[in-house]
C-alpha cells in the first residue's frame, strides 16, 4: 500500500501509513481536494483562489538561493532533530547534495555545515533533545565527511 500511495502528488506521513484504513481515508480526502481544485480551475476560478482547497500535504518543488552564511544558519536550525521531520529531511538532503560535489565537499567540514550541535560542539537544546540525538547526529554528519578527502 505504501508504494501505491507514494506515487501521488501529495505526501502522507509514515505515521499515518502505518494504519492502512487511515491512510486510505487520507488518500481519498486528498484525491477529492485535488479533483475539486482541477474542476474549479476548469470552471474559471483563478488558480490562486482555487489553491485554497488544497491540503498542506500537496508536494511542492522549490528553488532557493542562499549564501554560505544563510545556508549555515538554515542547516543549523533545520537539520536538528527538533526540527519538523519534513524540513529536516530537506536540510539533510541539501547536505548530501553538497557532499556529492567534489569541489564543494570540503566546505562541509570547513564551515561546519550541519545542525547547531555540529557547529557549536555541544547541543544548545539541552534537555529538550531526545535521548541519543547527539550521538546519532554526529555519526550522520561524520558519514557525510567520510566522502571528504583530506588534502
Amino acid at each position: 500500500m505504501r508504494r501505491r500511495l507514494a506515487e501521488y502528488e501529495f505526501t502522507i506521513p509514515e505515521s499515518v501509513l502505518e494504519d492502512p484504513f487511515l491512510a486510505y481515508r487520507w488518500y481519498d480526502l486528498m484525491r477529492d481536494a485535488r479533483d475539486l481544485y482541477v474542476k474549479s480551475v476548469q470552471e474559471g476560478v483563478p488558480k490562486e483562489d482555487a489553491r485554497f482547497i488544497l491540503p498542506q500535504a500537496v508536494r511542492t518543488k522549490i528553488v532557493v538561493t542562499m549564501n554560505l552564511r544563510e545556508l549555515k544558519h538554515f542547516l543549523g536550525l533545520r537539520a536538528c532533530e527538533r526540527a519538523q521531520w519534513e524540513i529536516r529531511e530537506v536540510a539533510w538532503k541539501m547536505l548530501e547534495e553538497i557532499a556529492k560535489n567534489e569541489e564543494l565537499r570540503p566546505i562541509i567540514k570547513w564551515a561546519k555545515l550541519g545542525p547547531r550541535c555540529i557547529q557549536l560542539g555541544y547541543c544548545p537544546e539541552g534537555e529538550l533533545m531526545p535521548p541519543g540525538c547527539w550521538k546519532r547526529t554526529r555519526e550522520r554528519w561524520k558519514g557525510l565527511l567520510s566522502a571528504v578527502r583530506e588534502d
